[in-house]
């Protein structure tokens, strides 16, 4: 019998150590610059290889609001979302900050559109030492409008920021003004609300959203960030459920 609970418990530490570690590659990007689009492309390529693949790679295309000034306004930005790339640059000791950005994890930087660094990016990133944080999560949609999301952790630090992102699958935009004039934008996971929950092991949050959701064209992410580093420690793809 002893053999026999030393066994499934190796069996268990062995399955917890080898789990594949999520990846979180944030896209600072707009559609106001003219460079961003490539990186939207790279984005969405890779975003169906590993959807195709089963793999744990979540992608967030993030809209800042500073291309605003340059006379065509991102129907998809937020000054909240520049704020984000904002704390990446001064954690970084950046300088500055650019689009098209990525960010993987919260702790590595380079240029979007940059195929063979993301790729190289994202299979370290797979690799890392990893322990699960979250334990369960589910979506349902309540009305038209509004969401609510439990979810439930193994554990919590008291660092962590327990963050919650409403994302759209596709959207397609003909663009009027700007750089990107006369263009018709395919864009794929677009953040559209990017909530911060309660630091608590069970939880519950709604989204209330402007426009009708569409559970097939859409989805949300939990993830758990570090306050003091900004490194995404865990996340979560979730379906939306009726």
């Amino acid at each position: 019998m002893n053999y026999l609970f030393t066994f499934l418990l190796s069996v268990f530490i062995v399955l917890e150590s080898t789990a594949q570690a999520p990846v979180v590659i944030e896209l600072f990007t707009s559609q106001g610059c003219s460079t961003c689009p490539a990186a939207d492309r790279l984005v969405s390529r890779i975003a169906n290889e590993s959807n195709s693949k089963n793999s744990n790679i979540i992608f967030l295309s993030i809209h800042v609001d500073y291309w605003n000034r340059q006379g065509y306004t991102d129907p998809f930005s937020k000054n909240e979302f520049t704020s984000r790339q904002r704390a990446y640059s001064s954690m970084m000791k950046l300088g500055s900050y650019y689009t098209p950005q990525a960010i993987v994890n919260g702790t590595t930087e380079f240029i979007g559109s940059n195929e063979k660094r993301m790729r190289s990016e994202i299979s370290k990133a797979k690799s890392r030492a990893y322990e699960s944080k979250i334990e369960s999560a589910k979506v349902v949609l309540t009305d038209k409008i509004k969401l609510k999301v439990n979810y439930k952790l193994k554990k919590i630090d008291p660092d962590d920021r327990i963050f919650i992102a409403y994302v759209l699958d596709k959207a397609i935009t003909k663009i009027g003004r700007g750089e990107n004039s006369g263009v018709t934008l395919e864009e794929t996971n677009i953040v559209s609300q990017l909530i911060k929950a309660t630091n608590t092991l069970d939880g519950e949050q709604y989204i209330l959203t402007d426009k009708e959701i569409y559970a097939s064209n859409s989805h949300v992410v939990i993830f758990i960030q570090s306050h003091d580093t900004l490194q995404i420690e865990d996340a979560i793809y979730l379906p939306i459920t009726y």
